[in-house]
């Protein structure tokens, strides 16, 4: 009996042994099925980022007539081809999203500038401007780039701004001018972004950055005066434009939803149709210069919605420029667009020749005085 004594003890050392590990591992299992589940279904059920693409792949369910086309679009084929569609897109936009709800959680109405190589020497001229006259506005602005050096550029220069990478095409970004249908490309691009930050019930204040901010205007636009509008934009001296496309509050109402889903579907619907039959110089490469376009002519998916006009004299168009100083110190501006002239350099000087231009040149960088 005493011989058997040692085996009997070692063989049961090793079962119980067995047994520990068997445990240790189901144990180790069952606590990461448990992040799993717990990870998956954060927000709603969904990944951050699936959730926000299947956001945007609902964005029609029954299909839509395109007028301009005269045909029909199924729901699910929009949805299958919609432009973001791919899982880097769509990270890109749960980033995006994720700061709009916050900083409309803080702030109610969100600003929003689009940057990107061609146009970021007056983004940072905005910001260098809103750093010494209006703080606040800095707080609500976010700031969506569309490239990956600009956005490096604006993480390093600007870091405490809230700064969205959401990449396009990179030919997008250089042949705007020479391409109809790449203009509608970016177009696109922008109208569904847009989309998806109204469908977060945020009010989106969308601002071109060569536009002159003299005052902040989120209490006027916040006032009651403005409060059951769809549309709140400034206004133009142009013939036969009532609004201007450089300044615009979009207001997350059912009516502006409803609308801005449609010019979305209508736009997708463009991809699948002939490339020869379709007008693409008529495509602006500005979501406000084609939402200009649909109230100007009286459009039947802009006619339900209200739109409100700024008052003109806080809110003048480039013609502003060239008054005399006593007549533009008088006006009062809050805002100017910086319409009627044409080209980087030109809207520059301009700027330049009035003092209002902030940025310093330091070496091969332009920098900001006021930011330290």
């Amino acid at each position: 009996m005493p011989r058997h004594q040692p085996l009997h003890v070692t063989t049961f050392a090793r079962r119980t042994g067995i047994r520990y590990t068997g445990s240790l591992l189901v144990g180790i299992i069952l606590i990461l099925v448990l992040l799993s589940v717990l990870l998956t279904s954060r927000r709603g059920g969904a990944l951050p980022w699936r959730r926000d693409l299947l956001q945007v792949d609902n964005i029609i369910n029954d299909g839509v007539y395109n007028y301009e086309l005269g045909i029909h679009v199924s729901g699910a084929y929009l949805r299958r081809n919609a432009t973001i569609g791919n899982v880097d897109s769509a990270r890109e936009l749960s980033r995006f999203l994720r700061k709009v709800r916050d900083v409309g959680a803080r702030h109610g109405i969100v600003a929003l500038t689009v940057a990107n190589n061609a146009n970021a020497p007056f983004v940072g001229n905005w910001l260098c401007g809103a750093a010494l006259r209006m703080p606040d506005a800095m707080a609500r602005v976010v700031v969506v780039v569309t490239d990956q050096p600009t956005y490096r550029r604006m993480l390093a220069d600007w870091p405490s701004v809230h700064t969205a990478l959401f990449r396009t095409d990179a030919a997008l970004q250089y042949n705007l001018d020479r391409s109809g249908e790449q203009r509608y490309k970016f177009l696109l691009r922008r109208i569904e972004m847009l989309l998806s930050a109204l469908q977060c019930n945020v009010d989106i204040l969308v601002f071109d950055a060569n536009t002159l901010w003299l005052k902040s205007p989120f209490a006027l636009l916040s006032s009651s005066a403005y409060a059951n509008s769809d549309i709140v934009a400034s206004p133009t001296s142009r013939p036969h434009e009532p609004v201007a496309d450089g300044f615009m509050l979009l207001r997350a109402t059912t009516r502006l939803l409803d609308a801005w889903r449609t010019i979305t579907a209508n736009l997708q619907a463009l991809q699948f149709h002939n490339s020869s039959q379709v007008a693409w110089a008529a495509y602006p490469a500005s979501e406000l210069a084609y939402l200009a376009q649909l109230i100007a002519r009286g459009s039947d998916v802009t006619a339900p919605l209200s739109v409100a006009i700024l008052p003109w004299d806080l809110f003048p168009d480039g013609t502003w420029y060239l008054k005399s100083q006593s007549e533009r110190d008088y006006s009062g501006a809050c805002v100017v667009v910086n319409n009627w002239n044409v080209g980087v350099k030109m809207k520059i000087d301009r700027v330049r020749a009035l003092g209002y231009w902030y940025m310093q040149r330091e070496g091969q960088r332009s920098t900001c005085p006021y930011v330290k």
